[in-house]
């Protein structure tokens, strides 16, 4: 029997580097040797024992990218060798939901990393039909941005935004920063926020048309001389906490969408009497649904800019002390990848 290693969450705060039985491809599936795994907000939560929906023990990691390297029956062989990018949610296709092509909102959704075992791995079988073939011009790395490029691209495509529009996102993390080159690709104006110098200047070599501080400088009066006066025709709270999610409420045109895209556990504050004065719509983002081949096509078209994203490498075996770097220093780290494979020269 052939063996693999992970990286096991075995509780909250402690990883172990364990051998396991290699998975082999069923029917319609395919074996992904991973190459880059990203770490994300959601696996944050997990290391801290935050996350209501994980359950331990459990290998962590869902936005992956790898290698092709068998097939089970029912599979194309032109897949072998292709590098992937690995859709994470697992749907039941019959929900109305689905029907509708909405399948982030399945209602039995399961996503690799938090309810099944995800990506920090060497291998993982994978149903065909949640692969994403790369073009040529992209590595395992872009790869692994694939799917958090895909949260940016739900969320504008939720937002309707079009060309020439104004929006303003809170937060330039790496899903704020995900929501503003998907912003740019449909040719919208953007303003992008946050409490770190750091991340403003990665959204400023991003091309934000203006970054804000909100800690020293006022949000409100710079957004309104942004839109000329109107508000965002879109603002999008990428945070989570009830004070950005009042700012987003604040900047945001009447008429305005205003995009619930962090996640928070509080209730939302925003009363009757100001939701009809401007008639808001208020549209929450979700995973995403469809939107692989747009994330896809803007690393492509972008490769230099996304891979700016990428802050710290590690391999497989350090899996602990990405995490423990992420939840200490949000202010040195943006993207940090995992890579069971690739030689690690620095992190």
């Amino acid at each position: 029997m052939e063996t693999m290693k992970s990286a096991l969450l075995v509780e909250p705060g402690h990883f172990e580097l364990r051998t396991q039985p290699r998975p082999e491809p069923r029917p319609g599936e395919a074996l992904v040797q991973v190459r880059a795994v990203g770490i994300c907000g959601t696996d944050l939560h997990g290391y801290h024992g935050t996350f209501p929906w994980m359950t331990y023990p459990r290998i962590v990691g869902h936005e992956i990218c790898g290698e092709v390297v068998a097939v089970g029956a029912e599979v194309q062989k032109s897949l072998l060798g292709r590098l992937v990018s690995v859709e994470p949610t697992i749907t039941c296709g019959s929900c109305y939901p689905c029907r509708i092509g909405r399948y982030n909102c399945c209602l039995s959704m399961q996503v690799r990393g938090v309810h099944v075992d995800g990506g920090l791995c060497e291998y993982l079988a994978v149903p065909a039909d949640h692969l994403y073939p790369l073009p040529a011009d992209l590595g395992a790395e872009e790869g692994a941005l694939i799917e958090p490029l895909s949260i940016g691209c739900q969320a504008i495509w939720r937002s309707g935004a079009q060309a020439g529009e104004t929006v303003a996102i809170i937060g330039a993390g790496p899903i704020g920063l995900a929501c503003l080159l998907a912003a740019q690709q449909v040719g919208a104006r953007v303003l992008i926020a946050d409490l770190l110098d750091s991340r403003l200047a990665l959204a400023e070599e991003l091309g934000a048309e203006v970054v804000i501080n909100s800690a020293s400088q006022s949000l409100a009066e710079a957004v309104e001389q942004f839109s000329g006066g109107d508000g965002a025709n879109v603002a999008v709270d990428a945070v989570g906490v009830p004070a950005t999610l009042d700012a987003a409420a604040e900047i945001v045109s009447s008429a305005g969408r205003l995009i619930v895209l962090g996640f928070g556990d509080y209730p939302l504050g925003l009363s009757i009497p100001f939701l009809i004065r401007k008639e808001l719509d208020i549209r929450a983002s979700r995973l995403n649904s469809g939107q692989f081949p747009h994330a896809i096509k803007i690393a492509s078209q972008r490769e230099d800019d996304v891979r700016k994203l990428i802050s710290h490498r590690f391999r497989l075996e350090k899996a602990g002390e990405a995490l423990a770097l992420v939840s200490a220093h949000p202010e040195l780290t943006c993207k940090v990848l995992i890579l069971p494979y690739e030689p690690v020269s620095s992190h």
